[in-house]
């Protein structure tokens, strides 16, 4: 079975342990939704949706413009997100995290 995207990139250390231990990329995640974007999302989301790539929604999945344009698989797993957070996760913000992961995957990755 292929590992998610958030056990690809869970390892990764630039700056150096957490002092949650928690992996580096939700850290770098949730500061660019909080300081880029200002919108609450959380690392308990931000896992969520890595942990779904590419099982779910592929490595450069785009966010339909519709809810029900979704699969039924791809719904299940949004509901699972948004119940993580204090509010639900947009599907853009999804699309946004992946694009992030990967991104630092391929910059701080060996």
């Amino acid at each position: 079975m292929a590992k998610s995207l958030f056990q690809e990139v869970e390892h990764i250390k630039f700056f150096g342990p957490r002092l949650s231990e928690e992996a580096e990329v939700l850290h770098e995640i949730e500061d660019y939704f909080r300081n880029v974007a200002y919108r609450p999302v959380v690392r308990k989301q931000i896992k969520k949706v890595l942990e779904f790539v590419p099982g779910i929604f592929p490595k450069d999945w785009k966010c339909p413009e519709d809810y029900y344009l979704l699969t039924p698989e791809e719904q299940r797993a949004y509901c699972e997100i948004a119940k993580n957070g204090v509010l639900p996760c947009s599907g853009p913000d999804i699309q946004k995290i992946i694009e992030l992961a990967v991104k630092f995957r391929a910059k701080h990755g060996r």
